[in-house]
């Protein structure tokens, strides 16, 4: 997972998040948004309205006392109120999350070599063009470990791969 460690809890994370709802960025430590996000990255998060949040967005939310950074791959409404199914690119499997442990959407991530912008045009279709790669690879991984999986999950992959190099990257 794509997490940074707050051991004080929401006094800690508070702390990252700044005040008045402004954008907070944030080292990331995991590798399973790789190739898009890896380790050492830095990832600006933006507070965001649930309802704004859809499929192929790359999202924050709180975890055990973790900041995860996944993608959402598909989202539900319900009495409770809203739940997204997210997942990393790099292949982890599909989880819920909540809306309550939502911290916001990922805006641009900052790498050694520029910044990649992730609102608007192009960055917000080829978001959602992984997302359904995304999904696809989830429903086949939940579905067991056969050798025709493995070929389908390693094909889904590399197009991910392919996909994730069309963000245009900016100096920042």
């Amino acid at each position: 997972m794509n997490t940074e460690e707050y051991p004080g809890g929401v006094a800690s994370l508070a702390g990252a998040m700044g005040a008045g709802g402004r954008p907070w960025e944030i080292a990331v430590g995991g590798s399973s948004m790789r190739p898009l996000i890896a380790p050492g990255d830095r990832v600006m998060v933006r507070p965001s309205s649930l309802s704004t949040i859809k499929p192929g967005r790359i999202f924050a939310y709180w975890k055990d006392s973790r900041i995860v950074v996944h993608r959402v791959i598909a989202r539900r409404k319900g009495p409770l109120g809203w739940r997204f199914l997210q997942v990393g690119d790099g292949g982890a499997e599909a989880d819920w999350v909540e809306g309550p442990a939502v911290l916001g959407t990922v805006i641009r991530i900052r790498k050694a070599s520029g910044a990649i912008l992730l609102d608007g045009f192009p960055a917000e279709p080829i978001g959602i063009i992984i997302g359904g790669l995304d999904r696809l690879m989830a429903g086949s991984a939940l579905r067991g470990k056969t050798a025709g999986r493995r070929v389908l999950r390693s094909g889904l992959h590399r197009l991910i791969t392919a996909t994730a190099r069309l963000y245009p990257m900016v100096r920042i």
